[in-house]
């Protein structure tokens, strides 16, 4: 079994930004940090209500995740697990089948220090690995 600790967010692909931020604000959902992030090419927003954090992506037009707004528009398209260890988080996913999107790098949206890493699962999709 893989360790992980906790679901740090969902992540909600969006076409744009403030109307999406409107939407989950009025279901209750605050603003709670975020920005451009020049490594995933994205305008990020994470909101939160009840200790349920949920990150509104924006991809710009070179970013990879940019194609799937066609597919999915305003739709969750990955969950992201918080671990203690990236690099070995990430092997024992490969281990289990999951196919390595995007490899290890920092995400600036969340902290300072934090990396992340994106798989993806035959059966579950898009999953994102973040060590704080």
């Amino acid at each position: 079994m893989i360790n992980m600790k906790k679901i740090h967010h969902i992540g909600f692909l969006a076409k744009n930004l403030e109307k999406t931020a409107k939407d989950f604000e009025s279901m209750g959902y605050e603003r709670n940090g975020g920005g451009f992030d020049p490594i995933q090419k994205a305008e990020i927003l994470f909101m939160n209500m009840d200790g349920v954090n949920v990150e509104l992506v924006v991809p710009s037009e070179d970013s990879e995740v940019y194609p799937l707004l066609k597919k999915y528009r305003n739709a969750p398209y990955h969950i992201c697990y918080e671990v203690e260890n990236l690099e070995q988080a990430i092997e024992e996913f490969v281990k289990q089948g999951y196919a390595l999107f995007r490899p290890a790098v920092k995400a600036v949206a969340i902290s300072e220090t934090a990396r992340v890493a994106f798989l993806m699962g035959r059966n579950v999709g898009m999953v994102e690995l973040v060590e704080l």
